[in-house]
C-alpha cells in the first residue's frame, strides 16, 4: 500500500538530479512521449531543428543511428524531464520564437523612444551598416513569432505606420511592449508626427545588417575580455532571416546565451583554432574558427 508513495519520491529526486545549470537543456535526460518526428542530425543542431519545426515544443536527442533528434510537441516545462543514467543523451525545451520566416504582424502597439544608447544588443560599431534606423524590440502578443528574444537582436525589419515601408533594425529589449522607435526612426516612419502611439504592421525581412559582408560573421561581444582562453562571448550576425539558436564547439561544451544579449558564453577552454558551429532556426549550421571573430571594442549608439 506504500508502493505509490515510494515511486513518487524516487522520481522526485530523479527529476531534481538534472543539472539544467541555467540552460533551456541538459545531459542525460528525456521526455515521455508526445513524438512529433525525427531527424538525423548531430546534437547540437537538435534544438534549432525543432524550433524551425511546426508544433515541436521540447525534444531528445540520442546517439541512436548514429545521432537522432526526436521532435516532441505538447505544453512542457523543464520539470517534466526525467533522468535516464545516460550522459551521452541531450533533452530541451524550446524557449525562442519559432523562426519568423515573412510572417507580416499588424495592429502592433508602436512608441516613440527619446534615448541615444547601444541597448540590450549591445551591436558591434561599424560603419557597414546597411540599416540606419533603430528599435527597441517587445514581446505583446501582436508581435506574434517577432517578439524579442536573444535572436532577434540585428534582424532587419520593415514597418509600415501608414507612410510606406521603412526597414529597421532590431537592438534593444522592449519588454512588455511593442515596437518602441528611435527618434530619428519615430520621425522617418510617422513622417514627424508628434511622439505618442501608434498602430503600425511590421514583417522580418531577408536583409543582413550589414553591408560589407554577404554572408554570416563572428563578432566578439565589445565590452567582452578577448584573450581569455576559458571564457568569451560570442554571436553570428547577418543571417538574413534565419535566427541563430544554439552554439557549441565540438567535443569540448555547449554555450549559452548572455542574459539577453546575442552573445553566447564560451565558459571552458577553447583555442583560436577551435571552430564554433552556430546552430540556424531552419535546421542548417554555420562554422567558423574562433581565430575568424571580429574584434570591436565600441558598440554601435542608435538615437
Amino acid at each position: 500500500m506504500f508502493l505509490p508513495l515510494i515511486l513518487v519520491i524516487s522520481f522526485s529526486f530523479a527529476n531534481a538530479a538534472i543539472n539544467w545549470n541555467g540552460n533551456n537543456w541538459a545531459f542525460g535526460c528525456d521526455f515521455r512521449n508526445n513524438d512529433l518526428s525525427n531527424v538525423q542530425i548531430s546534437g547540437e543542431l537538435c534544438g534549432g531543428k525543432c524550433a524551425a519545426t511546426g508544433g515541436c515544443t521540447h525534444f531528445t536527442w540520442t546517439t541512436f543511428n548514429g545521432g537522432t533528434c526526436w521532435m516532441k510537441s505538447g505544453t512542457v516545462s523543464q520539470t517534466d524531464a526525467f533522468e535516464t543514467g545516460d550522459q551521452s543523451t541531450v533533452c530541451g525545451v524550446v524557449n525562442i520564437a519559432p523562426n519568423p520566416g515573412n510572417t507580416q504582424q499588424s495592429n502592433v502597439l508602436t512608441t516613440f523612444h527619446g534615448a541615444n544608447e547601444a541597448g540590450a544588443c549591445k551591436l558591434p560599431a561599424s560603419g557597414s551598416y546597411a540599416v540606419q534606423y533603430a528599435v527597441a524590440l517587445g514581446d505583446v502578443p501582436a508581435l506574434g513569432n517577432l517578439k524579442y528574444t536573444n535572436s532577434m537582436c540585428g534582424h532587419v525589419l520593415t514597418v509600415n505606420c501608414g507612410n510606406g515601408d521603412v526597414d529597421i533594425i532590431v537592438m534593444n529589449s522592449n519588454l512588455g511592449g511593442g515596437l518602441d522607435l528611435y527618434g530619428s526612426t519615430w520621425n522617418r516612419v510617422t513622417n514627424n508626427a508628434s511622439p505618442g502611439q501608434r498602430f503600425c504592421s511590421v514583417r522580418m525581412t531577408g536583409k543582413n545588417m550589414l553591408s560589407s559582408s554577404g554572408g554570416p560573421i563572428c563578432f566578439y561581444e565589445p565590452d567582452s575580455e578577448k584573450n581569455n582562453p576559458y571564457f568569451k562571448l560570442l554571436a553570428l550576425f547577418n543571417t538574413g532571416n534565419r535566427l541563430v539558436v544554439s552554439a557549441r564547439v565540438e567535443g569540448k561544451g555547449t554555450a549559452a546565451f548572455n542574459g539577453v544579449q546575442p552573445y553566447f558564453a564560451f565558459n571552458f577552454l577553447t583555442s583560436p583554432e577551435d571552430r564554433v558551429n552556430f546552430g540556424l532556426s531552419d535546421g542548417s549550421t554555420h562554422s567558423v574558427r574562433i581565430a575568424d571573430c571580429v574584434i570591436v571594442n565600441a558598440s554601435q549608439m542608435w538615437n
